[in-house]
């Protein structure tokens, strides 16, 4: 008997502790609802060609080429609005093609690159418990950790398009439901490529993600 009454004791003390952590770990995700997320997809890169006098000096014609882009990052909401806050950090390739009008042979830029968004605002708007409209806005820092130019069938030297640094702003809109995302963004560079007769990067991002 006295053993039953120990099993007994001990069982309800587990079941209490084990009560008490998940009623603490509840208000913690009440206090603190951050959402984790990553997401990757297609990216339509495009070059933005030069303007007034560069435009009559350098005589070019830019086209588009099809990337890679993955985002991990994270929303902390404000409040009970729907508005948040947040960051993220990725991986993508830009670039694109470059035509003299005196010449058929293109230039094909393509340079993989590091972006980081230190900061984002958004809006999420419940259209159900599950389904959620997300509008999202943030500027971003982006360096290049490699890149390559080749002029028809040859590459170019290296020295000619150097690694460069890019800064833009994002904005974007979305749907999620439950834990999925799915993501339509546009991206635009405003510091051009070095070497590169002031061109700028832009990107249509499709992606697809999921919080966790």
């Amino acid at each position: 008997m006295k053993k039953l009454f120990a099993i007994i004791i001990i069982a309800v003390s587990v079941l209490s502790a084990s009560a008490q952590m998940m009623t603490s770990r509840t208000l913690m995700k009440r206090e603190n609802p951050t959402t984790w997320y990553v997401r990757l997809g297609l990216g339509i890169n495009s070059l933005n060609g030069p303007s007034g006098d560069d435009k009559d000096y350098y005589d070019v014609s830019t086209g588009s080429k099809a990337g890679f882009d993955i985002d991990f990052g994270f929303n902390k909401p404000m409040g009970k609005s729907g508005t948040y806050w947040g960051m993220d950090l990725g991986l993508l390739n830009r670039g694109g093609t470059v035509t003299s009008d005196d010449s058929d042979t293109s230039i094909n830029i393509n340079t993989w690159s590091i972006k980081y968004s230190p900061l984002m605002f958004g809006y999420k708007y419940s259209v159900t418990d599950d389904i959620k409209i997300d509008g999202h806005i943030s500027g971003y820092l982006l360096a290049d950790v490699s890149q390559k130019a080749k002029y028809g069938d040859r590459e170019l030297d290296n020295d000619a398009f150097d690694s460069s640094f890019d800064a833009g702003v994002q904005i974007g809109i979305g749907v999620w439901y439950k834990k999925f995302n799915f993501d339509l963004s546009y991206q635009r560079g405003f510091m051009p490529l070095t070497g590169s007769p002031n061109l700028t990067t832009s990107t249509f991002l499709i992606r697809v993600g999921y919080a966790f």
